[in-house]
């Protein structure tokens, strides 16, 4: 607002198209004018930051009134807010109106830039626009970065936030992502599947601690249907043990600990309720005729 004020008084004073065509300095042997400076610096952003508040109001409106998602939506307009800072930035460079030799020059200098300096800010760029483009990652994916489960935040030019679960943020350069492998749980399908071992005495039916388990988890509200809960026998019979596993589906998969420990709490319920007996470790210590005085203090 200040420039803008600044420029129309400046318009009272002087004739602004007469200042603009003022020359300020020469690079390497091409004039710079005052406008052509003026548009390949405040010009470009200017149009960044009309961009950038383009693209939070446009998302916001998409996803208020399409059923498109905000990861979805927010992905498409990077994308689009990209190519319009780039035909901005061309745009303003357009108007140094450079020579030829200066633009190789120019370009020499900003390839041994690269090769040095920013290789990896160019890579981390390039990984992010082919990751926007293939849809590997959005805003709003769940992923697991280094063993710990979180939401994708933001998609910026050099790196990826993930928000864990601990609300911890942890900003990952983008070509970790486009190179190494990671685990998406919202990719394709949002459906995530989890289990529940219990061990129960042998004694007890199988069968009947199969129904319980699969019955139990089918009344959790958040425990999905289709596919249904499973429970299965394993073979695991040392110690008087018999292992189940409880295989269970969920929609979210940020809730899975916390479905985990509901069920778990209903079987253990339900278990009582209906008189199956869980396992408790057994010890049998065995002496020979050796004299309890001779016998060293023994550790279990």
């Amino acid at each position: 607002m200040w420039i803008v004020v600044g420029l129309m008084v400046l318009d009272h004073i002087t004739d602004l198209g007469t200042l603009a065509s003022a020359p300020v300095f020469d690079l390497f042997g091409s004039p710079i004018s005052m406008g052509a400076l003026f548009w390949a610096t405040l010009g470009i952003w200017f149009w960044t930051d009309a961009i950038n508040l383009m693209n939070t109001v446009v998302v916001s409106f998409v996803v208020k009134h399409t059923s498109l998602n905000d990861g979805s939506a927010e992905a498409t307009m990077m994308l689009i807010r990209y190519a319009l800072i780039l035909m901005g930035i061309t745009y303003g460079i357009s108007q140094l109106q450079l020579s030829a030799a200066t633009v190789a020059a120019i370009t020499g200098g900003l390839s041994v830039g690269i090769g040095f300096g920013l290789r990896e800010i160019l890579s981390n760029f390039i990984s992010g626009t082919f990751i926007l483009f293939e849809r590997s990652l959005r805003p709003g994916d769940i992923v697991e970065v280094d063993g710990q489960m979180g939401t994708v935040e933001r998609l910026s030019v050099r790196s990826t936030t993930v928000r864990t679960l601990d609300n911890e943020e942890i900003v990952v350069p983008n070509a970790a992502f486009f190179t190494d492998k990671f685990k998406s749980f919202t990719g394709s399908d949002e459906k995530v599947r989890f289990n529940v071992v219990v061990l129960a005495n042998c004694l007890n039916d199988p069968e009947r601690v199969r129904t319980i388990l699969q019955e139990t988890a089918a009344a959790h509200p958040e425990v999905l249907d289709d596919p249904m809960p499973e429970a299965w026998v394993e073979d695991q019979f040392g110690n008087n043990v018999v292992s189940y596993r409880l295989h269970m589906w969920s929609s979210s998969p940020l809730d899975v600990p916390r479905l985990r420990s509901d069920v778990v709490r209903a079987v253990w319920a339900a278990f009582q309720q209906a008189g199956i007996q869980l396992v408790f470790p057994d010890l049998e210590l065995h002496f020979n005729d050796t004299p309890l005085k001779h016998l060293s203090l023994i550790h279990i």
